[in-house]
């Protein structure tokens, strides 16, 4: 499961940080047959018709919209495709 940061600017610098270190984890669920969960692809998603304070207060730990996200985006990753 990636990092996340509740923040719909690439451009701010702990969501720079997450993105590098989440590209990290991919490489590592890819190299070890692992899935890889990309819960700031789900984030941004919605983050792109809403604000970041609708999903946390602190733009980190996650509120239950938030919480139903990442639910949802693990269920979706586990699923089988077919």
């Amino acid at each position: 499961m990636s990092p996340y940061f509740i923040a719909p600017d690439p451009s701010d610098l702990m969501r720079k940080h997450m993105d590098a270190y989440s590209r990290v984890v991919e490489k590592l669920a890819y190299e070890f047959d692992a899935i890889f969960v990309d819960t700031q692809a789900a984030f941004n998603r919605y983050l792109a018709h809403r604000p970041a304070r609708s999903l946390s207060d602190d733009l980190i730990h996650p509120n239950k919209t938030g919480h139903m996200i990442i639910a949802n985006t693990f269920l979706e990753s586990i699923e089988p495709s077919g």
